[in-house]
């Protein structure tokens, strides 16, 4: 036990540097006790997006492009078995070169559920931690955004749990509706403004031995009957969120993403 401790402390340390984003913002309307069940994520095949890309890495180079998002039908069960609602493909053009990634999402008696693609997590482990794989339990799905909010709701997104005799969490997700919020569009038809609400996302990393936390942070915005909007904060997060993914190696980086276009059916 000891030793797999270790060396998941080890993992801890080599694998994630983490750098807190924050964006101050005090317009949120603090008085929006709750919100009615409008439909913040519609969840219907044919359904078209469109964002301004950005990433940023810890030498402050930024990295900007174009995400086209394309909702499909599902061709079949995903990694975890479950057939989902949807096929979201998104196509990230930038410096030149597309990358194509595919996600699932469904929507559930609690709200918006994504397959959570954890072969990222594993692809960052170095060799020597590979034995140890089998006792981390990490969550098939995450929680992206519940089916209901009022003032001060939070909700657990995902965990990831080393299992041995004892259970100790490791990685924590969690997300708070911080209320209501005006948010500015630059569409390619015109700029509007839209009422959305806004929604914090804490990464937490949890040192098994001390019960220390570093955590690193992520905004979503959500428009009734559009969905999300914008995005900003720890790139880590934002792949999670938009790519169903952990990739480990964009701890360090921050970014965003603002619609500009959408279509919907």
């Amino acid at each position: 036990m000891k030793s797999i401790l270790s060396s998941l402390l080890v993992l801890i340390i080599v694998s994630l540097v983490i750098s807190s984003c924050k964006k101050a913002d005090n317009s949120v309307n603090s008085d929006n006790s709750s919100v009615d069940n409008s439909n913040y994520f519609p969840a219907t095949v044919g359904n078209y997006y469109k964002y301004n890309f950005e990433r940023t890495d810890s030498t402050g180079i930024p990295v900007t492009g174009i995400k086209d998002t394309r909702y499909q039908s599902p061709s079949g069960p995903a990694g975890n078995g479950v057939i989902y609602d949807i096929r979201q493909i998104d196509s990230i053009t930038s410096n030149g070169s597309v990358n194509i990634y595919t996600s699932f999402f469904r929507k559930g008696d609690n709200g918006i559920y994504y397959f959570l693609d954890t072969t990222g997590f594993a692809e960052n482990l170095p060799p020597e931690f590979t034995a140890y794989l089998p006792y981390l339990k990490i969550d098939q799905e995450l929680l992206l955004l519940t089916s209901s909010l009022k003032d001060g709701d939070k909700w657990p997104v995902f965990k990831v749990n080393l299992e041995q005799g004892i259970t100790l969490t490791v990685v924590d997700v969690e997300a708070s509706y911080l209320g209501n919020e005006n948010v500015t569009l630059n569409l390619q038809s015109g700029t509007v403004t839209r009422p959305a609400v806004k929604i914090q996302y804490n990464f937490s990393l949890i040192n098994p031995l001390t019960q220390t936390k570093q955590t690193v942070t992520a905004y979503g915005w959500f428009v009734a009957n559009v969905g999300a909007v914008q995005w900003q904060g720890n790139a880590l997060l934002l792949d999670v969120f938009t790519r169903g993914e952990i990739n480990f190696a964009d701890s360090t980086n921050t970014g965003s993403e603002n619609l500009i276009d959408y279509n919907l059916k």
